[in-house]
């Protein structure tokens, strides 16, 4: 795991791994998030370095867009040379973890929530690209995507 001249030194911070997908890793140190894209051996570098810097930069964008309609994290600072999103952390409960253990009732309004926030992002021409429970967050009975 690469962190040179990131949010993370910057910071001077030992951040913890909370998840770790095919494209970016993700760590938190106290109230902070950072989403960083990780290298791929397997592109030649410049072209990794080029599809790295457009995602980082597409996400953020689109993030920005999405925060005016529903409930995310907000974004505090973007690194195009590092890859890195840096957002507020948000102390709540991957829904995924606690979906299924919720009486029927509830699991419908958590779904038609889902749907809900979903159809504003959809309607903006924002497409979540990896729509499960495990990216959202529960908190305070609202749903953080």
């Amino acid at each position: 795991l690469e962190l040179n001249h990131s949010f993370i030194l910057e910071r001077k911070m030992k951040p913890k791994i909370i998840q770790k997908g095919a494209e970016a890793v993700i760590l938190q140190e106290k109230d902070r998030v950072i989403k960083k894209r990780m290298k791929k051996s397997y592109r030649i570098p410049e072209i990794d370095d080029r599809i790295r810097r457009q995602r980082t930069r597409s996400e953020a964008k689109l993030l920005t867009k999405a925060s005016k309609l529903i409930s995310i994290p907000e974004i505090i600072k973007v690194d195009q040379e590092t890859k890195e999103i840096l957002m507020d952390f948000i102390d709540g409960k991957k829904l995924s973890d606690y979906l299924d253990k919720f009486p029927l009732k509830k699991q419908k309004e958590v779904c038609k929530l889902i749907g809900e926030s979903t159809a504003k992002l959809h309607d903006a021409d924002i497409i979540h690209g990896d729509l499960t429970t495990s990216n959202m967050i529960l908190k305070d009975n609202k749903i953080i995507s």
